[in-house]
């Protein structure tokens, strides 16, 4: 079933809905700008606060941006992803997080390993 993104006049994610295969938001009575934004058709899924850009060299029926998630992260223009300052130590370790403060990657102690990141 096809999600769909209902997005403001900034081109910003309001919403995402799930609908019939058949359906689109304006065939059951939605209004206002809505993308496709399933899994195999752009670059990642939307949520709200994800940006919206119509034209990418990679991407050409568009594509959505993720919520920059820290001030010192960039943006990869041919990928649109997030890149830190610093490359993580390893990929996907949970015992490292970003430490925006020192603009580095901490170990989380061991106890902590199943508690939330901090922010």
């Amino acid at each position: 079933m096809p999600f769909h993104a209902e997005l403001d006049e900034n081109n910003i994610v309001i919403r995402v809905l799930k609908f019939g295969e058949d359906d689109t938001p304006q065939s059951i009575g939605f209004e206002g700008r809505w993308e496709l934004t399933s899994s195999g058709i752009r670059n990642v899924q939307a949520s709200p606060g994800f940006s919206f850009i119509e034209e990418h060299p990679s991407f050409p029926l568009g594509a959505f941006i993720e919520i920059q998630p820290f001030p010192s992260w960039t943006l990869d223009e041919t990928t649109l992803q997030w890149e830190p300052p610093v490359p993580p130590p390893f990929d996907a370790d949970p015992t490292h997080f970003w430490n925006e403060e020192t603009l580095s990657w901490d170990i989380r102690p061991e106890q902590d390993l199943d508690s939330p990141l901090p922010e």
